[in-house]
């Protein structure tokens, strides 16, 4: 990176090249070697970067929905794990939400099919695994 690179600009690229972690846009502009954005026509340039992260819960979660549908919730410590790793996954999504208004994010914008999925994995889970976490504490 240049040393004349601005905190902004490095913030930035930052951003834009750690997905799954922080970064929340599915594209965003190209960069030049100044990491100035790049335009073509008097647009932005845009590249895909990513946020990996919601098509991958997406996709390690949905076996669990279809595993609890095929075979029914999951009792005991069984449904205690499922529900605090779900949780734990739940937790950082809302962080990767550009906040925007569904009509400007890309048409394949996977966030609210993660938030009916972990809605609907919520509904499942919380009660046997809060019925398992009271019985082991009053055991």
């Amino acid at each position: 990176m240049p040393s004349e690179t601005s905190e902004v600009q490095s913030e930035i690229l930052y951003e834009q090249i750690v997905p799954g972690f922080v970064a929340i846009l599915d594209d965003a502009p190209a960069l030049d070697e100044n990491l100035k954005p790049m335009t073509s026509g008097g647009q932005l340039t845009m590249v895909p970067v990513g946020s990996t992260a919601v098509r991958d819960a997406i996709e390690r979660y949905q076996p669990l929905a279809r595993r609890i549908a095929a075979h029914g919730v999951p009792a005991g410590q069984q449904a205690f794990r499922d529900y605090a790793s779900t949780l734990i996954a739940w937790q950082r999504l809302p962080y990767l939400d550009p906040g925007l208004p569904l009509e400007l994010l890309p048409a394949d914008w996977s966030g609210v099919t993660a938030g009916h999925l972990f809605a609907e994995l919520n509904g499942h889970l919380h009660e046997p695994a809060l019925r398992h976490a009271v019985s082991v504490i009053h055991a």
